[in-house]
This record gives structure tokens, C-alpha cells and sequence, in this order.
């Protein structure tokens, strides 16, 4: 595109100039205000605990540990009714079923990119039986036309789906743990395996600080490396590919 760099530009003036009448500049204005504010105040106790430890008060109101407990477990039968429901193509009476992940091998040293416990156990290529069980069941019609090939406008919709399960189990991780990145296989338990600890700045080093996941919570992570991710991922490759055929989104892509 000849004018790109001049169009660039003039977005730049608009909207992304520090310290200017623009959107970002009035952003970080408020952001130093905030600062400020933060400074002359101080911290308050915003968390608090009763003595039976039942009672959790925010910010003076107070909040059930059962209300909790049931929460966590009301957003993990979601989860679960999304991933098998809804991003899984198993038809039939009692398809759901566990990953072994008992059976699986680890190693937390094994850091190369793009290889996890799924290729080193004989896990990957499931986004195979997925397509065949797409193919193959009621929901077919979604997603392909009578020609075969996509309609990208059925699976935009699984995708904004498989969002809405992300943002489930994203929610589940950090309500029962720590969300990180690297997730493991350790004695049947999926862990996630943080390198945070309050010590870093006298000692600057950091130590592997794994976090046990429950067994429920686990299996929707297993699951969605497993089956969902690798699939969702090879549309979201042929749907960039397409844009040597289409126009994108915006000029900046």
C-alpha cells in the first residue's frame, strides 16, 4: 500500500502520542494521577478474615466460603457442559471420558518449544479424530458446505466459544491456583509450574514453584491441549492464509 507509512502516521498523531490531547496520552495521564493518589494514601486492608476462617470480608462485606466453594464448582460443571457439549463432535450417550493422565510421562527439564507432554506420549494428531467426528455427526452442516469446504462463519462462532471455555478455565486456575504458562504432568496430576518467588530480588534467581491443580480442573486443561487447541489452531492458520486472497481486518495486520 503506497500511503501506509503516511496513514500510519496519522493514526500515531491520533491516538498513540504520549503526553498529546490523544486517547493514549489521556490514558496515561490518568495512570500518573492514579500514582499519585496511591502514594499519598497508602495501602489499605482491602481482605480479611474471620476467626473460623468461614468469612472472608472485601472491602467490609462479607463473603461465604461456601458461596465460594459453590461457585467454583457451579463454573466447573460449565466448563465441563461447554468442552463436551459444545467443542467436542463425540455424539452419543455417555462420550465423555478422562485422559489417563496417570499414564502419562513428563519431564519438567523438557523446555523445547512447540513440544509438551502430548508428542513424547503419543497424544498429538488428535485434531484427526476430531475432524472425523465432525465429518462424520449431526453437526456437520456448521461447519462445511455441500461442497466440502469451510464456512468460516460456523466455525468464527466455535471459536468464540472455545473463548468463552478459555475464560472459564483461565477463572478456574486462578480461583484454585496460580495461572502460568507452563503446564506438566506429574503422578497423574496436571501442574502448572511457576518461577516467581518473594526472594528474587535479594538473590536474583528464581526457583520452580509447582502447583498441583484439581483432579476436575486438570482434565480441562489436559483436554484442551489435547483435542480442542491443535484443531482450533489449524483454522486459525488456513484463516490467516486466506487473507492472500481477501482483504484483513485493517491495514496494520
Amino acid at each position: 500500500m503506497e500511503d501506509l507509512g503516511e496513514r500510519f502516521a496519522q493514526v500515531r498523531d491520533a491516538w498513540l502520542c504520549k503526553a498529546t490531547n490523544s486517547l493514549l496520552g489521556y490514558t496515561l495521564s490518568l495512570l500518573l494521577y492514579d500514582r499519585a493518589i496511591v502514594k499519598q494514601t497508602g495501602s489499605r486492608l482491602m481482605v480479611s478474615w474471620s476467626k473460623t476462617k468461614e468469612l472472608m470480608y472485601f472491602m467490609g462485606k462479607p463473603i461465604s466460603m461456601d458461596d465460594i466453594r459453590s461457585m467454583v464448582a457451579n463454573m466447573t460443571d460449565d466448563a465441563e457442559d461447554l468442552l463436551w457439549d459444545v467443542l467436542m463432535f463425540k455424539e452419543g450417550d455417555d462420550v465423555r471420558f478422562k485422559i489417563p493422565l496417570a499414564d502419562i510421562e513428563d519431564d519438567l527439564k523438557h523446555t523445547q518449544r512447540g513440544k509438551s507432554f502430548i508428542h513424547s506420549n503419543g497424544l498429538a494428531g488428535k485434531e484427526v479424530e476430531m475432524l472425523e467426528d465432525l465429518v462424520n455427526g449431526r453437526r456437520r452442516q456448521e461447519f462445511l458446505d455441500n461442497n466440502g469446504q469451510w464456512k468460516w462463519g460456523g466455525i468464527q462462532k466455535h471459536l468464540k466459544d472455545v473463548d468463552k471455555f478459555k475464560e472459564l478455565a483461565l477463572l478456574l486456575v486462578h480461583f484454585t491456583n496460580i495461572p502460568s504458562r507452563n503446564g506438566f504432568i506429574i503422578d497423574g496430576e496436571f501442574v502448572l509450574v511457576t518461577q516467581y518467588d518473594k526472594t528474587l530480588s535479594h538473590f536474583d534467581s528464581t526457583k520452580a514453584i509447582p502447583r498441583f491443580l484439581p483432579e476436575r480442573i486438570g482434565q480441562l486443561m489436559a483436554m484442551y491441549m489435547v483435542y480442542v487447541r491443535p484443531l482450533t489452531d489449524g483454522w486459525e492458520a488456513d484463516r490467516w492464509a486466506l487473507y492472500d486472497t481477501m482483504r484483513p481486518p485493517n491495514d496494520f495486520i
